[in-house]
């Protein structure tokens, strides 16, 4: 997957379609409706759960972005060969 928009830039847009698509809704709105989550969770004197909501927010953005930056900003993978056909074909025991 690393530099798959280097290669094919329609391929590239698939997995970050297909992501949105499941969630059926922006990350805006994904978002807001986290913030008003810590609020409440605030304004309930819950400020453990706030933390940890916001702990688990912060975890789950750094591995979208990290994907994203895989995908569109590492330089891409090298390509392999496949491994070589063994001379005599058998399995060995």
């Amino acid at each position: 997957m690393r530099g798959l928009a280097a290669h094919q830039s329609g391929a590239g847009l698939l997995p970050g379609h297909a992501a949105v698509l499941a969630r059926r809704h922006s990350a805006a709105r994904g978002l807001f409706r986290e913030v008003l989550r810590v609020l409440a969770a605030i304004k309930a004197d819950l400020f453990t759960l706030a933390v940890i909501g916001v702990l688990a927010s912060v975890v789950g953005a750094y591995y979208y972005l990290a994907i994203i930056k895989i995908m569109y900003f590492d330089e891409p993978a090298p390509d392999f060969s496949p491994m070589p056909a063994r001379a005599q074909g058998g399995a060995r025991r």
